[in-house]
């Protein structure tokens, strides 16, 4: 708690406007500003007659709700949003950024002037024009209310003291907001616990009773007795005559009220929001209309009285254009105070049709232009008194022109042509003196009801939002465009049915050349088809995992018809061209052509189509592409306290201060997480925290892998369990796939919902109820097959606590489209996954957590992707290609509207820089705020802390030995990432080798943690065969290092327990040439040893991986093959992999007591030499890493051991 008084940060216009009771729970409401902008804040006071408790709660309340709606998409400007929070010792304050709103109820018992034109709008509902704003404010009420619905909130709370609007009129029509959700709830879902009662004794509250509220609410405003509108012996009519109803209008409010259907006909019915706002847009168009019959002149009013001024090149003060024309014309110079020849000008000048030009705005306020025969005349509202800022379309008003129509407003469908004979031209002094007696015989039709009708009417995305949208699209037509390249063209040379089989088929195909394939190749810049298609099928990790289809055709389109086919081997015939065996299920189409597709093609699809799903989403939701284009600027510190000693207590020092930012800083928080820093046990933390404070929140986990899905499940749920009958235990639903296929039954969420209709079937309810139909359909669902439990399935993941899925899983998309949303989505792996995948989980939640590390292993394809964004020409080729593709699905809206087929060279290239940023959307956010820091830091200097900081690093380390740590964090985290002290202790006072019981004949014997196996560089020993090997990147004598080292291990190892060891290579064919290896010597031994004394580490099934599928791994021992060792010329060619540096990060910081490294350590420091040299500020990483390892081994943290007598217990070199 603090002493802090929040309103010493405000000044204050009005205190306690609702005049509430100190003893009702009711906050007070005050009027209030800070740096020229208006606030509302909400106040509940600390008295003796208040349980603290109870407003503690309600506060509290309040705040979630707004913070879970802010973030939802859609909600635009109809919710008013939080800006700050407060709890101190006079009560709990709670800051709502207003834009100048105020209570409806505070505006309708306010004395206003004695002018009735003066009067607040909504005291003049019985004029339609108004009531054309009224109900289309009703629409954005309706549109609030139903969001809250989609949620499965209720407000409860509907009246006029929750709904905020303007004091004065503007052009503005979007002026209602809903606040007052003190009091909302969530509709009960599927629970264990017992119902517990809970609000006002005897009152029932479902989404019927929010519309109800909303019909009285409507009644109130037009001054509507509820009796008699509830009462259906008084007729439309009487509404019609007493009140200037329309019948539509009558019909609307007692359908909210439940008195009669919405619809004609209709027995019984619930009311949704598209049949209200079906029938309020009805009212709208039938009140314009009539308007239109009645009113159709267009008022003008001039004021060329004053000199304006002009900061403008084009838009001129308004007297000096028709000076200027006139002089032109008539040779004659005109005054200001010439106002009947100034007022017959411009009446000429409008006399032959005059066009009306609209430009909305982000803000919904419109630029407008009246275009004349001489001058485009710009219109604003007309402010009839100075004393009030009311504002009023019922004439344009005009102070300045243009000489000529700006381009910004050449657009075929946002102009009107409007009748001479309809405009009527005011002086200014005219106009105020006509409002003033508010005279009707004119029938002035107001401008904005001509608005709609050019068609632009609507909200536009402003230059940054287009910017990101476009530089997202361009990532996924990149994407696409790749997705292409590896659809292969094929020729079938053979069909045989397969002798063990006879329902299967044996198709042999050999590449075939397509010029549209190898061109498309060419534009990406990368080989051709039948070189990649080789590749992949030789070189693959996972040939036995991977699935294959054959398709008709390279254009996505016709995947139903595809056929899924088995690798069955490959050959080359006497011409060395290559032949590919398939297994197929089904005989061989006759098709024209043929195309086989790493994959199912119907996979790939589904997943680019979830892309392009997810950007037309992002486009609606402006919240949150204001947070990725200005992330300091939408950046919030929550003020609550947060109380949690004894979760703090488990947490180190580094992860108490990230702990404690997370918490405080919304919308949106990057973590960085160095290898071994426990960013799991953060997660854990923070779960626990959340769930401790709210029971009911709701929190989705993604990452990029299932593996690391299924850590965080382990690690987070295994402490929630909770015994108390009345508190919901949570639901959690871990969203694995089952089989291949992508949109597979969910094993964990079917599983949960066969335990939940278990115990359905076991409750009284059920045992009580008479309805014996319904309770066997229940009971034959136990034993129906998944699908038929699809709907409980739904229900589950609408209702569960913890969703845990990969960040691009069909469920994610799912939870968007039925507009789920949760309270936190923290999302794992950041760094690995691009910007798109990373988007579909931040739309489903205000409160973003990040967590990665950009200094390991980026999205797949990354570098592939930044080559075809930095090429212009590329670039333009993939736009072309994309384009010509028919199938829509995999088309985003700009794509969709033809947005690229119009971008010329020089956009396209601003484009492509522009979405490079995009391809790694965490590591490009982290970047911008260390420079950030780095701009602030020259500002302000060191000690000043930067309050809207976006990201934080988790600086300790758990896992490595402090030696091998020190090489990670002076390598590549500028010595920032430091060992835990008690780790570090434990780590020096232990004699591993007494650990592993590791005997004096060991090689390994007596070394420090990092040992480094060298061999000799093959560019300087002449006739050495210790360099590479075929098949590419593999290296044999490496390989027998690893097995002499095993060897050794085995021989003369004995550990106490199971130690956790792998052999990690860059490369997937040493990989499986060591696998291979180990396999024949096990062999030899039969079986008995070898690795019998270790344990493959977690999540893996065999000791052997590549560094790409190991991160986020660990084991007590850590094998590495680097493999590189030629006399190649250039960097990329010589060092491959190890001259990534992501990758040579991962491959080292995996080890917990040992890292054995494998490899010519000169071959390593030639280069090393030559990147210093040649000042490679690219490669500079590996100058470090030789300098740290030259330091290590001159302070025997660092062995080196020569090759040739490892297998004789070795020569150390290491001092």
């Amino acid at each position: 708690m603090t002493d802090n008084h929040i309103l010493d940060n405000y000044e204050i216009v009005e205190d306690n406007i609702l005049k509430t009771e100190e003893d009702k729970n009711i906050p007070n409401l005050i009027l209030s500003q800070k740096d020229g902008e208006n606030f509302i804040i909400k106040y509940w006071p600390r008295n003796i007659t208040s349980d603290e408790q109870v407003l503690e709660s309600i506060w509290q309340h309040e705040l979630r709700q707004l913070q879970r709606l802010k973030g939802y998409p859609g909600v635009g400007d109809y919710i008013v949003y939080p800006v700050e929070s407060k709890k101190t010792n006079e009560g709990f304050y709670l800051v709502l950024n207003s834009d100048g709103r105020v209570p409806a109820s505070y505006l309708l018992n306010r004395k206003t002037l004695s002018l009735p034109r003066n009067s607040h709008w909504l005291t003049r509902l019985k004029d339609p024009t108004v009531r054309i704003r009224f109900w289309k404010n009703i629409c954005r009420i309706t549109n609030a209310i139903g969001l809250l619905h989609a949620q499965g909130l209720l407000h409860r709370h509907l009246d006029e003291n929750s709904i905020l609007t303007y004091e004065y009129e503007d052009d503005d029509y979007n002026d209602f907001q809903l606040t007052g959700f003190e009091w909302s709830i969530r509709m009960p879902t599927l629970t264990t616990a017992k119902i517990k009662p809970i609000g006002e004794q005897g009152k029932i509250s479902t989404f019927a009773t929010d519309w109800i509220d909303l019909g009285i609410l409507i009644s109130k405003f037009l001054k509507i007795e509820l009796s008699q509108i509830k009462n259906l012996s008084f007729s439309a009519e009487h509404f019609i005559s007493n009140h200037d109803l329309t019948i539509s209008e009558v019909t609307i409010i007692r359908s909210l009220l439940g008195i009669q259907p919405i619809q004609q006909n209709a027995i019984k019915e619930l009311l949704s929001e598209k049949e209200i706002l079906h029938s309020i847009n009805r009212i709208i168009n039938e009140l314009t209309e009539f308007y239109k019959k009645t009113k159709n002149i267009h008022g003008v009013a001039i004021n060329t009285k004053y000199e304006q001024p002009n900061n403008n090149k084009e838009k001129k003060d308004l007297f000096h254009c028709i000076q200027k024309k006139f002089y032109n014309k008539n040779h004659f110079t005109i005054s200001r105070d010439d106002s009947e020849i100034i007022k017959k000008f411009v009446c000429d000048d409008l006399s032959d049709s005059p066009v009306l030009f609209v430009n909305t705005l982000e803000t919904n306020h419109h630029e407008v232009i009246l275009r004349g025969k001489e001058l485009c005349y710009v219109l604003t509202p007309f402010q009839p008194d100075h004393r009030t800022n009311d504002k009023t379309w019922e004439l344009g008003y005009s102070q300045y022109a243009y000489l000529e129509l700006p381009a910004k407003f050449f657009n075929k469908e946002n102009y009107i042509e409007i009748n001479s004979n309809n405009i009527s031209c005011f002086t200014h002094y005219e106009a105020k003196k006509f409002l003033s007696n508010n005279d009707d015989s004119l029938n002035l039709m107001p401008w904005n009801l001509v608005f709609a009708e050019t068609g632009k009417d609507k909200n536009k995305r402003n230059e940054a939002h287009l910017k990101l949208l476009e530089g997202l699209t361009a990532v996924h037509i990149a994407n696409i465009a790749y997705a292409k390249a590896e659809i292969f063209p094929v020729e079938n040379i053979s069909e045989d049915s397969e002798p063990d089989n006879v329902s299967s088929w044996i198709f042999k195909f050999v590449p075939r050349h397509d010029e549209a394939t190898e061109e498309l190749s060419k534009s990406l810049g990368i080989e051709s088809p039948s070189v990649r298609l080789e590749k992949i099928i030789n070189s693959s990790d996972n040939n036995d995992k991977l699935s294959w289809s054959l398709v008709n055709n390279k254009d996505f389109s016709k995947v139903d018809d595809e056929i899924l086919l088995e690798l069955y081997g490959y050959e080359n015939d006497s011409n060395k061209q290559d032949i590919y065996s398939f297994i197929s299920k089904k005989p061989l189409p006759e098709w024209k052509e043929f195309f086989i597709v790493p994959d199912s093609l119907e996979g790939t699809l589904r997943q680019i189509t979830r892309h392009a799903n997810t950007l037309d989403m992002l486009e609606n939701h402006v919240e949150l592409m204001n947070v990725i284009t200005s992330p300091q600027s939408h950046l919030l510190v929550n003020n609550e306290e947060i109380i949690a000693k004894d979760i703090m207590a488990s947490l180190d020092e580094s992860k108490q201060k990230v702990f404690s930012k997370v918490l405080s800083t919304l919308p949106m928080n990057l973590v960085q997480g160095p290898p071994g820093v426990g960013k799991t046990h953060l997660v854990k933390a923070l779960s626990q925290f959340i769930f401790k404070e709210e029971p009911n929140s709701r929190i989705l986990f993604t990452a990029q892998n299932h593996a690391t899905v299924q850590h965080l499940y382990h690690e987070v749920v295994k402490d929630f369990t909770n015994q108390e009958e009345h508190i919901n235990s949570p639901i959690i639903v871990r969203c694995n796939k089952v089989s291949g296929e992508d949109n597979a039954v969910l094993n964990s969420a079917d599983e949960t919902g066969l335990e939940y209709l278990r115990r359905f079937v076991e409750s009284d309810l059920f045992r009580d109820s008479s309805n014996h139909k319904l309770k066997n359909d229940i009971a034959n669902l136990l034993k129906a097959p998944p699908a038929k439990r699809y709907p409980l399935i739904n229900q589950l993941i609408k209702s569960a606590s913890l969703i845990f899925a990969t960040t691009n899983s069909d469920y994610v998309e799912r939870m968007i489209k039925e507009r789920a949303q949760f309270d936190w989505s923290i999302m794992e792996e950041s760094g690995k996954v691009t910007g798109i995948e990373l988007i579909s989980p931040l739309l489903l939640s205000y409160r973003r957590l990040m967590i990665g590390d950009h200094h390991q292993l980026p999205p797949y394809r990354s570098i592939e992707l930044k080559n075809i964004l930095v090429n212009n020409q590329k670039l333009t080729n993939t736009f072309e290609e994309v384009d010509s593709i028919n199938n829509f699905r995999l088309k985003n809206e700009l794509i969709r509207n033809g947005h690229f087929s119009s971008i010329n060279g020089s956009q396209a290239k601003e484009i492509g820089l522009r979405a490079t940023r995009f391809v790694n959307l965490f590591e490009s956010l982290i970047l911008a705020d260390e420079q950030e820091d780095i701009r602030y830091e020259q500002l302000f200097g060191k000690d000043k802390i930067r309050k809207n900081k976006l990201s934080s690093m988790l600086s300790v380390q758990h896992r490595m030995h402090p030696y091998i740590a020190e090489v990670i964090s002076n390598v590549f985290y500028k010595d920032k990432l430091v060992t835990d002290k008690d780790m570090e202790r434990k780590y020096l006072d232990e004699d591993f080798d007494a650990v592993i019981n590791l005997k004096e004949e060991s090689a390994l014997k007596n070394t420090p943690p990092i040992i480094w196996i060298n061999q000799p560089d093959i560019q300087k020993v002449k006739g050495s065969r210790a360099g590479e090997h075929k098949p590419i990147w593999s290296n044999e004598n490496e390989c027998k290092e690893v097995i002499s080292l095993l060897k050794d291990l085995d021989k003369n190892a004995a550990p106490t327990k199971k130690m956790k060891l792998a052999v990690l290579s860059p490369y997937s064919n040493q990989v499986k040439l060591i696998s291979k290896s180990i396999e024949i010597e096990k062999k030899k031994n039969g079986f008995k040893t070898l690795l019998n004394n270790f344990i493959p580490p977690d999540d893996n099934y065999g000791y052997c991986l590549t560094v790409d599928s190991f991160q986020g791994g660990e084991a007590d021992i850590i094998i590495i093959s680097l493999v590189r060792n030629n006399g190649k010329s250039t960097i990329k060619s010589a060092l491959g992999f190890l001259s990534d540096q992501r990758r040579i990060n991962v491959l080292f910081s995996r080890a917990k007591h040992k890292l054995i490294i494998i490899g010519s350590y000169d071959f390593l420091k030639s280069w090393s030499n030559r990147i210093a040299k040649e000042n490679l500020e690219e490669y500079d990483f590996i100058t470090k890493l030789t300098k740290k390892l030259d330091l290590s081994l001159s302070e025997s943290k660092l062995s080196s051991i020569e090759l040739e007598l490892i297998e004789n217990k070795g020569k150390k070199n290491g001092k």
